[in-house]
C-alpha cells in the first residue's frame, strides 16, 4: 500500500468514535405512516444501541440483515416486517447527529447538531419494565410529545433523534397518536460495527431530502428497464396499472407522517 493510502485509511478510520460495551434497547414502534390512510397502523421494531461514544438507532430487522444472527446472539429477529431504512447515529462528544438511508441505488447521508430539545420535566411517575419513569414533554418539529425517561438508567438518549433527558427514554408518543416508541427489552454486546458509520456520500439535509424526493415522486424512472405497459400491479387489494402505482408512491410521500419533517 502506498503510504497516501494508509495516511487516508488511518484518517477515515480516526472518524469513527471509539466504543466500548454497548446497550442495546429494544422499542416497540407504533406508526400511522400516512396521514392519507388514517386507520392503517404500521407496526415494528427498532433498536437503540448506545456506548460509551457512539449510538445507533436503526429498525431491528435492518440489523440482522447487515449482520446474520449467529448461535448465542441475545438479539434475535422478531420476523416483522421492516417499516423504515434510515439508520441515525449520535456522536455527543461531537454534539453531531447522523441521518443515513439507502435511497434507491443510493446510500447518502447528512450531518447536524443534535436536537437541542425544551423539555418540560412533570412530575407524574409510571413504571415501564419495572424502571421508575418520570413524564416530559416537548415540541419537536411542528409535534408535541411526551416522553417517559428513567433516571435508573442514565443515558441521555432515546428513540430515533429524541434525548437530552436525565435518563434514558423508555416511551414517547406524540399528541395525535400517530407515532409511538415503547421500550420492550434490553441487552448488552460487544461493540458497535464501524462500516455502516463509514460508509455512504455525505450531502447537505436539504440535497439528501431533493434525493428522497426525485427517487419517489419519479419512481418510473428507476424501475423502467422492467416495466411495459401491459403489467399490472396488486395494490391495497386492487389490481392498478404501472402509471396508477407510481402516482399512489407519490401520493403516499406527500401525505407520509415525518418524525423530524
Amino acid at each position: 500500500m502506498k503510504p497516501v493510502q494508509i495516511i487516508l485509511c488511518i484518517l477515515s478510520f480516526a472518524a469513527f468514535p471509539a466504543v466500548g460495551q454497548v446497550h442495546q434497547f429494544i422499542y416497540e414502534f407504533h406508526w400511522i405512516k400516512y396521514d392519507c390512510r388514517p386507520d392503517q397502523a404500521y407496526l415494528g421494531k427498532s433498536i437503540l444501541e448506545v456506548s460509551d461514544s457512539l449510538s445507533r438507532f436503526m429498525d431491528l430487522e435492518w440489523l440482522h440483515l447487515a449482520k446474520p444472527e449467529k448461535k448465542g446472539d441475545r438479539v434475535q429477529s422478531t420476523g416483522t416486517k421492516k417499516i423504515f431504512n434510515y439508520v441515525i447515529y449520535k456522536n455527543p462528544d461531537h454534539n453531531r447527529l447522523r441521518f443515513k438511508e439507502r435511497i434507491g441505488s443510493t446510500t447518502c447521508y447528512y450531518e447536524e447538531e443534535i436536537p437541542q430539545l425544551s423539555w418540560e420535566i412533570k412530575e407524574d411517575t409510571l413504571s415501564i419494565l419495572g424502571y421508575l419513569c418520570q413524564k416530559a414533554t416537548c415540541r419537536f418539529a411542528g409535534r408535541d410529545y411526551e416522553a417517559w425517561f428513567s433516571p435508573d438508567i442514565p443515558l441521555s438518549n432515546g428513540p430515533h433523534k429524541f434525548g437530552g433527558l436525565p435518563g434514558l427514554i423508555l416511551k414517547l408518543a406524540d399528541s395525535q397518536g400517530k407515532i409511538r416508541f415503547t421500550l420492550t427489552g434490553m441487552e448488552t454486546a460487544e461493540t458497535l460495527e464501524p462500516s455502516g458509520y463509514l460508509g455512504g456520500t455525505p450531502v447537505t439535509r436539504k440535497k439528501f431530502k431533493a434525493i428522497e424526493e426525485e427517487y419517489y415522486f419519479n419512481r418510473k424512472n428507476y424501475m423502467g428497464g422492467i416495466l411495459n405497459s401491459s403489467m399490472t400491479f396488486t395494490l391495497r387489494g386492487k389490481n392498478v396499472s404501472a402509471d396508477e402505482l407510481f402516482q399512489d408512491i407519490r401520493n403516499d410521500y406527500l401525505c407520509r407522517v415525518n418524525i423530524d419533517d
